[in-house]
């Protein structure tokens, strides 16, 4: 039953948040319910624990990563949103600051992709 509660207030809040068109209340709509994809992850892995039948509980601990997740990548998706927003503001307010942000970003994501791909063949 908590399990089901928790779904549908976060059920509510999705659909709440897609409806927020301004940045400020997207962010506020993010931060009321932050924790809710976490409680209801714990919820079904509760459920997944108690339930006798494997296949029930290989199922509820699927849908409680894909919970997390959803709340990991929602939550990314905004802090991006606002990166791309105060570089916006930076291009307009400094230029030169604002290229000297694209060039080091420029390297440290050819860094990362450098580790990555020793990182697979290693």
């Amino acid at each position: 039953m908590k399990s089901h509660v928790r779904r549908t207030g976060l059920d509510a809040s999705n659909a709440s948040y897609r409806e927020s068109v301004q940045l400020e209340a997207r962010y506020d709509e993010l931060t009321d319910v932050a924790g809710m994809e976490t409680e209801l992850a714990a919820a079904l892995v509760n459920l997944a624990r108690d339930t006798t039948d494997a296949d029930a509980a290989e199922a509820l601990l699927r849908r409680a990563a894909a919970t997390i997740e959803n709340g990991r990548m929602r939550l990314i998706g905004e802090l991006m949103e606002r990166d791309a927003a105060a570089l916006d503001e930076l291009r307009t307010a400094r230029l030169e600051l604002y290229e000297a942000y694209q060039v080091a970003s420029e390297r440290l994501r050819g860094h990362d992709a450098a580790q990555w791909a020793d990182f697979q063949v290693g």
